[in-house]
């Protein structure tokens, strides 16, 4: 992953991409136009979403007055690939080729910027963080047919990889304005070549998301190179749960049953109780709890009411959750927290209390 920029860095990043797009039309543009990777674009955008909004207009303007632009573009895609064609052969790979011969039909896919998402994605940190900022982005977030069959499997782990897994395909079923998902050829090789193929394909629209080292050296080792950002992958929240329990808490609404954590009084005279399960919300119980499950525990006392949100990471009858954000309100404050998730929790709460 790219160094941290700081404060300064990012404001002198926003007017370079203010003034690059006086004339970009696209992301691809952007990134050629100031030299910032897709992903540092992203980040500035996260802290000036007033003027990522304004950029996106001026965007969608620069491309009506540039109607001609795309075929150009086209036909120096052209000249590139017949280039590289002579340089690079599939077949010299050393490929595992799979019995099965899948045709694909041959198309240009209808989108200026593209993230394509490798699975080994799934180990970075903070990855609802991740998904939720590309959401805001005009890129497609790309899950080719190999990526889905690996999130597929993911999500029979015993891990927080499988949590992750759930999440991210939740988000691709829930948002498909924002993703694509695309049938590559999976006879090339081994599925990361797979993958890197279709990003050389389309190089000039797609950046290469990976947490994997060799995936990233390959993707970069071509003519023409592919470019790839590389998040490094981060093991905590797994190393948590087993070594790390002075860190943790104990969610104490849920009780272990046959084996399985489970909650069962959602509303009480003074307590209501939220479960967030692949972006599902229950209000009611009984309900069975999965790693990854986020908890929102709203507690009315005499002169203030108590508020938590916590993150179930073992299964266990004690130590199994990270408190991850917790505030005492005054009965006039609950309509104060900004968070659009914890607003609508604590409306229903004050509507179930009347408060």
């Amino acid at each position: 992953m790219a160094k941290k920029r700081t404060k300064k860095e990012i404001e002198a990043d926003l007017k370079r991409l203010q003034e690059a797009a006086k004339t970009a039309t696209s992301m691809a543009d952007l990134t050629e136009l100031t030299g910032l990777s897709r992903s540092q674009i992203l980040c500035t955008f996260d802290k000036y979403t007033d003027a990522y909004q304004e950029l996106k207009e001026q965007l969608t303007l620069n491309q009506k007055n540039r109607k001609d632009q795309s075929s150009s573009e086209k036909s120096l895609f052209t000249i590139e690939e017949e280039m590289e064609s002579r340089k690079f052969d599939p077949s010299s790979m050393d490929a595992v080729t799979s019995p099965k011969t899948l045709e694909i039909p041959d198309y240009e896919p209808d989108f200026s910027a593209g993230f394509v998402i490798d699975a080994s994605i799934m180990k970075i940190k903070d990855l609802d963080v991740f998904i939720d900022r590309l959401l805001v982005t005009e890129g497609k977030i790309i899950l080719t047919s190999i990526t889905i069959q690996e999130l597929d499997k993911m999500q029979s782990f015993d891990d927080h990889t499988a949590w992750c897994a759930r999440k991210f395909l939740a988000k691709a079923v829930k948002h498909p304005e924002n993703f694509l998902s695309v049938m590559i050829d999976e006879n090339i090789g081994i599925p990361d070549d797979c993958i890197i193929a279709y990003c050389r394909k389309y190089r000039d629209k797609v950046t290469l998301f990976t947490a994997d080292k060799v995936m990233t050296l390959k993707a970069r080792a071509y003519p023409f190179p592919v470019e790839v950002e590389y998040f490094a992958a981060n093991d905590s929240l797994d190393e948590l749960q087993q070594t790390d329990k002075s860190k943790l808490n104990t969610l104490i609404p849920a009780k272990l049953v046959n084996g399985t954590l489970k909650i069962f009084d959602f509303q009480t005279y003074a307590q209501s109780i939220c479960v967030i399960s692949d972006d599902k919300w229950y209000l009611a119980g009984p309900k069975e709890l999965h790693i990854g499950d986020d908890i929102l525990i709203a507690t009315q006392k005499s002169a203030f009411v108590t508020f938590a949100h916590y993150r179930l990471v073992s299964l266990e009858p004690k130590n199994n959750c990270k408190l991850i954000f917790n505030k005492r309100l005054a009965f006039d404050e609950l309509s104060s927290i900004r968070n659009p998730m914890y607003q609508t929790f604590l409306q229903k709460f004050r509507e179930t209390h009347n408060l």
